[in-house]
């Protein structure tokens, strides 16, 4: 019998060889294991969104260019713009002040913004007026404050309303409004601020909707920031145009931007507060070169609103010859270079040309 042949030797083969098979079908299993956790975390990573990476930017060039010497409103800080341009000039020594009605303007935007509606239409029905709102109205008549009669159970539109708070300046319309669009008046507040922030107004801080609180404050830069987007709007720039207006119960009521329509002035909204006196935050429509532009104006700190209205026109006069379109960037044209972490450099080319006031 070989050694083949010996039954202790059958036997630790027939042992061994399961033995041998499990070891090699366990460590095959870890092999693929391990294989299909490599795959999947090599799939992962290629999925997953690159992390935000520093690079920096080199510009080709300067945008700089020549600036037209303004003479700017005595006794008073001012600012202007043009819509689409953001703020092109303002005068030195920009602080806060209070902005008083010219708050309004914010006002409507975030309403808007809840509330959406058609330029040419009447938008939605507010609820009927309640009889806290009544009571509202009253104390603030009787405190001196700038109201619209209202009476209750009436019901405004929101075209209405927006014409009865921007036009005649209704404090207590612009209570209705807040009320109306976001529940009450200091959730309409947190919205102005937060939309204040998303224009890029940085000096200015909203505390009421009406601008009756002195907390209520900005700069003339941010105001023709806060202009610009007011006109962008249809419905505001609309409304802001109109020198009066027939409501239900208050009858017709007239506009205290009593200048508008002089000298090309499509709006926009006044503001006097005792303290920090008055404020005008102007638009222009004109042709520059060719080119319908409206231009915006802002100038604060003035005793009274004739003043400011003056100084506003004053600025308006002073600002159109000056105001020019000129193409800043050519289409094909290196604006800069993109140079990334790992070495590599792209190129940023002009899609078309861009012109600009």
């Amino acid at each position: 019998m070989s050694g083949y042949d010996n039954p202790a030797f059958i036997g630790a083969i027939h042992y061994a060889v399961p033995a041998m098979t499990g070891v090699l079908l366990h460590r095959r299993g870890i092999i693929l294991t391990a294989i299909l956790v490599i795959l999947v975390a090599a799939a992962v990573n290629y999925l997953r969104p690159l992390p935000a990476v520093a690079a920096q930017f080199t510009e080709n060039g300067s945008r700089s260019g020549s600036a037209a010497h303004i003479t700017w409103p005595a006794q008073a800080q001012s600012a202007v713009g043009v819509v689409g341009g953001g703020v092109l000039a303002a005068s030195p020594g920009q602080h806060t002040r209070p902005i008083a009605s010219v708050t309004k303007v914010m006002t409507a935007l975030v309403v808007l913004a809840a509330k959406p509606m058609q330029a040419n239409g009447d938008g939605a029905t507010l609820p009927p007026v309640t009889e806290a709102q009544y009571k509202s109205y009253q104390q603030e008549q009787a405190q001196g404050q700038s109201v619209v009669a209202i009476q209750v159970g009436e019901q405004l539109t929101e075209l209405q309303a927006l014409q009865g708070m921007l036009i005649p300046s209704g404090n207590d319309i612009a209570e209705l409004l807040a009320d109306w669009a976001y529940g009450s008046v200091g959730a309409t507040v947190t919205k102005m601020n937060e939309k204040a922030a998303r224009l890029g107004m940085s000096d200015s801080n909203f505390a009421d909707v009406s601008g009756i609180s002195s907390e209520t404050v900005s700069t003339p830069q941010d105001l023709v920031l806060l202009g610009e987007a007011a006109m962008s709007n249809q419905v505001i720039a609309g409304v802001v145009s109109m020198p009066n207006v027939d409501l239900p119960v208050a009858g017709m009521v007239y506009s205290v931007n009593y200048i508008l329509g002089e000298d090309g002035i499509i709006g926009i909204k006044t503001g006097s507060d005792p303290q920090a006196g008055a404020c005008y935050l102007v638009a222009v429509g004109t042709d520059v070169d060719g080119e319908d532009e409206t231009i915006v104006g802002a100038t604060m700190g003035l005793p009274t609103i004739q003043e400011a209205l003056q100084d506003g026109e004053d600025l308006m006069d002073a600002v159109r010859p000056l105001l020019t379109i000129r193409q800043i960037v050519h289409k094909g044209q290196l604006l800069g270079l993109y140079h990334a972490p790992w070495g590599a450099t792209t190129q940023i080319v002009a899609l078309s040309d861009l012109s600009a006031p």
